[in-house]
């Protein structure tokens, strides 16, 4: 396969999006929430979400500063992967992402979709961490990464105790 090039710009800007997207479902879906707890981790869960967002323009504005919108070469698999993964993104947009929530029967349905929606996200931001040269900015999503890891965890852990009592 031949290599392609990938503008850090739109990949950076695809994370901001999945960001977008999961503010609004959980700002949806703690609004809805008709258990306490679930309802407090959706508010913090949504607060997060903004600060990624404001984290991923950061990671974007310094790479800007320092190189410009360079043009980087990948393979021709890893950028079909990456349009795949945009592709079959869980909230295709924000809008979307609310009608998924409202679709909901409760908590736990709304946990086991926001546990997806955290997991897709790491994925995703361990291969952004992979392709992106600036070893600062490499750290930054790395950093973004372990966060949905803890997003994931504390999903889980919510959902076991819902599930188990």
């Amino acid at each position: 396969m031949a290599n392609q090039t990938y503008n850090l710009k739109e990949i950076i800007e695809m994370a901001i999006q999945i960001e977008t997207s999961g503010a609004a479902f959980y700002k949806r879906v703690k609004e809805i929430a008709r258990n306490e707890e679930a309802e407090e981790l959706f508010g913090y869960l949504e607060a997060a979400e903004y600060q990624h967002m404001k984290d991923f323009q950061d990671v974007l504005d310094s790479a800007l500063e320092k190189h410009g919108n360079v043009e980087y070469s990948v393979s021709e698999q890893e950028l079909l992967y990456l349009r795949a993964f945009a592709s079959r993104r869980i909230f295709q947009d924000p809008e979307d992402a609310v009608a998924k929530a409202e679709a909901l029967s409760d908590a736990v349905e709304a946990i086991d979709m926001a546990l997806d929606f955290e997991l897709r996200s790491v994925s995703f931001y361990q291969d952004l961490a992979r392709i992106i040269e600036d070893p600062e900015d490499r750290a930054s999503v790395e950093d973004l990464e372990r966060q949905e890891r803890g997003h994931a965890a504390r999903l889980y852990q919510i959902r076991e105790k819902m599930t188990t009592d």
